[in-house]
């Protein structure tokens, strides 16, 4: 079959016919073993490479090096960086060192022959291969426009071959360097059109669709990724990548269960990433804090592996550490990688306003310019369901930040709806998410405590405590957990802060949530008076222009922390 050999059509089809008869590539490989022919022994030495019997096909690859035919030794040479690099980055650290020669040495074999007269499919089908090596070649290097440049160029080549299993493996590699340029609906659209085509159980239907269900992931569509990853996993239900990406989704998006167990998988330390994200929702669900240190640990050497996870692995870091109090070392990480997703844009933002939040904050960049960038952010998303995937990974991580974006000038719809419950209304009673709670003295505690007001009581609180808890635990995912509440008073104080700077519209977002929600809670008893008394005027007189933010901070710093002058 020699000259079918060369026809890149009859090579494919004939492959396939192969794996439909159930044999695999070792066993398709020796049907070609009487032919001596050096296209024979390349086609041999390619399926023995990609069944990982490299050492068996070098023989044949060195037939190959030695041919007359050029076309035969460049994609002879061509196979055997591939698999070398292949075979690099299954290291735990793999080198660059040798991608440069690797470029150099391919790149003279780009278009030879031009000019010599006709050429054959197998010529063309080189080309495609050679363009096809240096895309990947140039991804590693860190260079995506080259890569995605060579792996367009070999798209056009490969098609009129009319052999759609070489185009979409070179789409494959066009999509993943669209993606690492920030092109992610190009991505996307690739990464579609190969899965909607592809037969199902392939290796390149299953690849496709995990890069579609973590491209909607990285639009915060979390469901619609979600969907997609059940339906990979109930033809295959023991994939490991499906399996690792779905765990990942969960616990992106706050669903995974502190106690499940997390399926191992060393490619890029993913099931690290997902043990981290899983000690993180421990705290925000339950306020288990050893899981805040817990994350620090998995995530300590886990940087500057890969584009895709080192935004997620710095803001989860940032979270750690700003629940752990050290708010200097949250905003110093959350500065080191710039997010390349959508969802990861969210989160930084998220924590960026709220550092900004903190009794203590910093502005890392002007709040009205955090907003306005969450705003466009969700303007940008494709479709309504990432817009609300999007509003409920931010808010469930980032509730404070969520809800201070949703009341301001800078709304989002799909914020409103997600964050207004959990910014609770002081009323007879006080009511939040839905709930009338039937006591007062927490939401006046947590109201002191957001500027900084030691709000601690002597006697026994358990049955305030237990009637918040049984009004605020709600069923989440496979577990539970205790929702936020929001005091008002704390987005009312920084709207005016902005305003300061910011104008007249921001001053009257804060008057209208003072007076739809009120300000500092009042109780009936004698407890904390004296405190709640203090910031109520403040905030009055804050509200009124009475006094400015600074004048607010140091009377209420000098009540806080009186002066040694002062002390008898």
């Amino acid at each position: 079959m020699g000259d079918a050999l060369r026809d890149t059509r009859s090579w494919y089809d004939w492959k396939t016919q192969q794996a439909a008869q159930g044999r695999s590539l070792f066993e398709t490989a020796a049907l070609l073993s009487p032919d001596r022919s050096p296209i024979a022994r390349l086609r041999a030495a390619t399926l023995l490479e990609r069944a990982g019997h490299l050492t068996q096909a070098m023989a044949d690859i060195k037939v190959c090096l030695k041919s007359g035919d050029r076309a035969i030794r460049v994609h002879a040479l061509a196979l055997l960086i591939f698999s070398e690099r292949e075979s690099r980055n299954q290291e735990d650290h793999p080198g660059v060192d040798q991608i440069d020669p690797a470029i150099r040495t391919l790149e003279p074999h780009l278009n030879y022959g031009e000019g010599d007269g006709e050429v054959d499919d197998f010529y063309i089908e080189t080309q495609v291969v050679l363009k096809y090596n240096l895309c990947r070649l140039y991804f590693d290097l860190g260079k995506y426009d080259l890569a995605l440049a060579h792996a367009g160029e070999a798209i056009y080549l490969s098609l009129p071959l009319e052999t759609p299993q070489l185009t979409f493996s070179v789409r494959m590699s066009y999509a993943r360097a669209a993606l690492r340029l920030g092109q992610i609906q190009a991505a996307l659209r690739e990464y579609q059109v190969i899965n909607t085509v592809a037969l199902p159980g392939t290796n390149l239907w299953l690849f496709s669709g995990l890069n579609v269900a973590n491209i909607l992931l990285m639009l915060g569509d979390h469901a619609e990724a979600l969907t997609l990853i059940d339906f990979i996993l109930g033809s295959d239900a023991g994939n490991v990548p499906a399996l690792t990406s779905r765990q990942y989704i969960r616990a992106l998006s706050g669903l995974l269960a502190p106690e499940e167990a997390i399926q191992p998988c060393r490619d890029l330390h993913r099931d690290q990433i997902n043990a981290g994200l899983q000690a993180l929702i421990a705290f925000v669900n339950t306020g288990q804090r050893e899981g805040l240190t817990r994350a620090l640990e998995l995530f300590k050497h886990l940087q500057g592996n890969n584009p895709t996870f080192d935004g997620v692995i710095g803001w989860a870091q940032s979270v750690a550490l700003l629940n752990l109090g050290q708010i200097y070392l949250s905003a110093q990480r959350i500065m080191l990688h710039p997010p390349n997703f959508p969802v990861v844009e969210a989160l930084v933002l998220g924590m960026k306003l709220d550092i900004a939040l903190q009794p203590d904050g910093i502005d890392l960049e002007p709040p009205a310019q955090l907003c306005q960038q969450l705003q466009q952010l969700f303007r940008r998303e494709p479709s309504r369901s990432a817009r609300l995937g999007l509003a409920e990974i931010l808010t469930y991580w980032h509730p404070k930040a969520a809800a201070f974006c949703a009341f301001s000038p800078h709304s989002v719809p799909e914020l409103v709806d997600a964050t207004l419950p959990s910014v609770f209304v002081d009323g007879r009673p006080i009511r939040v998410h839905g709930q009338a709670i039937a006591t007062r003295l927490p939401f006046l505690q947590m109201t002191l405590e957001t500027f900084g007001i030691d709000a601690a009581m002597p006697r026994d609180q358990s049955t305030e405590r237990e009637r918040m808890a049984s009004a605020l635990t709600v069923g989440w995912g496979a577990g539970t957990r205790q929702l936020p509440v929001i005091p008002p008073a704390l987005l009312i104080f920084h709207y005016v802060r902005v305003a300061e700077q910011e104008g007249g519209l921001w001053r009257m977002a804060a008057r209208e949530l003072a007076r739809t929600h009120g300000t500092v809670p009042k109780t009936f008893g004698g407890h904390l008076r004296q405190e709640r008394t203090l910031l109520a005027e403040l905030l009055g007189q804050l509200l009124d222009e009475r006094i400015n933010v600074k004048t607010f901070q140091h009377r209420l710093a000098k009540r806080r922390s009186p002066a040694e002058g002062d002390s008898p």
